[in-house]
């Protein structure tokens, strides 16, 4: 049985699927954080749209989470105390792991 690495259309956009969608929860889990312990995270003066209002909360921490799943990161915002700090380089594990699952190749299917 010959293995090759086979990638189709449908796993790129089910990948890129799955990465919005995680990076979507843990901002949830980030915003639900800093309105229950306002201070976890900390914006940078220069960055637009801050941790006063609610539409700048979602953009800064979906911008922390993309960043984190991505191992990019973000120094505009960082978690400053815990449970953030422990939360956010999780995420960024979870997406190297997931990064590394996906380049086993799979059997040919003839």
């Amino acid at each position: 049985m010959s293995v090759a690495a086979v990638t189709s259309v449908a796993d790129v956009l089910g990948a890129v699927c799955g990465y919005l969608l995680a990076a979507g929860a843990c901002a949830d889990v980030y915003l639900l954080l800093e309105s229950f312990l306002p201070g976890s995270f900390r914006v940078s003066p220069g960055f637009i749209g801050g941790l006063d209002t609610w539409d700048g909360r979602i953009a800064v921490l979906t911008n922390v989470s993309l960043g984190s799943l991505t191992s990019i990161g973000s120094s505009a915002a960082v978690a400053v105390r815990p449970p953030a700090t422990i939360l956010v380089p999780l995420e960024g594990t979870a997406g190297a792991a997931e990064r590394s699952r996906g380049c086993r190749p799979r059997p040919m299917v003839a």
